[in-house]
């Protein structure tokens, strides 16, 4: 009759269960190890890079990646913050970046999730302030928007211009028809997945602005 227990090679017993108890042990180890493995990778790729220390085409190429594509919206903010603190104009510079078609609709794909993320992290904020903090911080942010336009010779954005790898030249009509269309529909999805309290607060911020900057 079997009895469940076999001899170690010293001669000692070993229970059957015993075996099945080291092998989820070492089975728990290995998920751990694992676990703590994955979690190291995916800490690392949360963190973006210092932009003030990259080059232009390095800056260009890496707001086109996934990589810069799954960052938190913080880090998004941080990294769009030290690219503004760089000499020259960031939107210069993803135009003169010498990019693939692929690589410059994901660059727009990027650029437009951030500052959707950033509008809504504003939002939010507005939200939880009183009427007063609310119409105190519209006028902070429309003093930010007229220094911005007096570095850029009066328009809120730079004007296009320059080498833009290609990009914009013998760009057709329907083309641009098309690439209007495609920015609208990407602007709708963005504000579909938003809450209405959210998607209300910013319309009101746009208003607040456009008052504030003589645009109604």
């Amino acid at each position: 009759m079997q009895t469940g227990k076999v001899k170690n090679k010293v001669g000692t017993p070993v229970t059957k269960w015993s075996k099945k108890r080291k092998i989820i042990a070492a089975s728990i180890i290995v998920l751990v190890v694992g676990g703590i493995g994955a979690w190291i990778v995916s800490s690392m790729g949360s963190k973006a890079p210092d932009a003030t220390k990259m080059k232009d085409e390095e800056v260009a190429r890496y707001m086109a990646s996934p990589q810069f594509a799954s960052l938190p919206s913080q880090e998004k903010s941080k990294f769009s913050a030290q690219l503004r603190q760089r000499e020259g104009n960031p939107w210069q510079i993803m135009r003169n970046a010498k990019l693939s078609g692929d690589e410059r609709a994901q660059l727009r794909t990027n650029m437009g999730n951030m500052m959707h993320e950033q509008m809504v992290q504003r939002a939010k904020k507005l939200i939880a302030m009183t009427p007063e903090e609310r119409s105190k911080e519209y006028d902070r942010m429309a003093e930010e928007i007229k220094k911005r336009m007096q570095q850029n010779g009066g328009q809120r954005w730079p004007r296009r211009g320059g080498n833009t790898g290609g990009d914009n030249q013998n760009r057709t009509a329907d083309a641009n028809r098309q690439r209007d269309v495609n920015r609208t529909q990407r602007m709708q999805r963005r504000y579909e997945g938003t809450d209405s309290d959210t998607r209300a607060m910013m319309a009101e911020m746009r208003a607040e602005m456009r008052k504030r900057l003589g645009r109604n």
